[in-house]
């Protein structure tokens, strides 16, 4: 039976605006009892690694712009939490354990307190030579939790690269996800609804960066390159692995 989709409804209203991570929030949460978790992302790790890397100084935090992010986690009478697991998961198998060294060597240096945390887990990760890892490395039961997510942002560079108007697109895209899935994932239906929206000249500049960012994020089309395709299908293979294992971690974990 073919199945034409009229109407996608999130399931979850969004916030109207997104609370900042400032001292602010942390003595506000702290003074209802409220934990603040913290979840570092796989970039953060990684200019965490080049900071190490450089002799992990005061000097070369400032650099990179992660002096806020330590006076944050040094704030006293707070109580804060933090994790890197789920980037760790993100990165490729053969990344992971110089990673998460290095992620303790920051801390043993500028966030002492994290430091064998009775709260936390070191879990090691097991040695790999993996270094450049897709959809197709995972295992059987992986590949499963994954394929919807995966499969959705596939289609997603796929119908981009037809000629197209925006609406006959996001049509194309619902259609086609319909066909292989009987399924749609309402977060991803927003991501492409985003991905092909076609702005107005005069659109405010706040708006117009949240488009960039998301198609820069989603499509992994740099800003100065803006209207251009990915030129290879493994190119296009890679785009979709990391837009899939972003918006899987933060369905599980938000």
């Amino acid at each position: 039976m073919h199945w034409n989709v009229c109407l996608v409804k999130p399931v979850k209203e969004m916030f109207a605006t997104t609370p900042k991570l400032d001292v602010n929030l942390l003595i506000e949460n702290t003074n209802r009892e409220i934990e603040t978790s913290i979840i570092f992302d796989t970039n953060l790790l990684c200019v965490i690694e080049d900071v190490v890397k450089k002799g992990n100084k005061w000097k070369t935090i400032r650099e990179y712009k992660l002096d806020k992010l330590v006076k944050l986690l040094n704030q006293p009478n707070t109580a804060i939490s933090i994790s890197a697991g789920t980037a760790l998961v993100e990165m490729p198998p053969a990344n992971r354990e110089f990673s998460q060294h290095c992620y303790n060597e920051f801390l043993s240096k500028h966030a002492q307190q994290f430091v064998d945390d009775p709260r936390g887990v070191n879990d090691i990760p097991p040695k790999s030579s993996i270094k450049d890892w897709g959809f197709d490395e995972l295992d059987i039961d992986a590949q499963k939790l994954l394929s919807l997510f995966y499969g959705s942002f596939l289609i997603l560079q796929m119908v981009n690269r037809e000629h197209l108007k925006p609406i006959d697109k996001y049509a194309l895209y619902l259609q086609k996800v319909i066909e292989e899935f009987d399924m749609v994932s309402a977060p991803l239906s927003e991501i492409a609804k985003i991905c092909f929206y076609n702005p107005a000249k005069n659109i405010g500049d706040d708006f117009k960066a949240f488009l960039s960012a998301n198609i820069s994020n989603f499509l992994k089309i740099p800003k100065k390159y803006y209207g251009k395709k990915l030129s290879t299908s493994e190119a296009i293979k890679k785009s979709a692995f990391n837009s899939a294992l972003d918006i899987f971690i933060f369905h599980h974990k938000v």
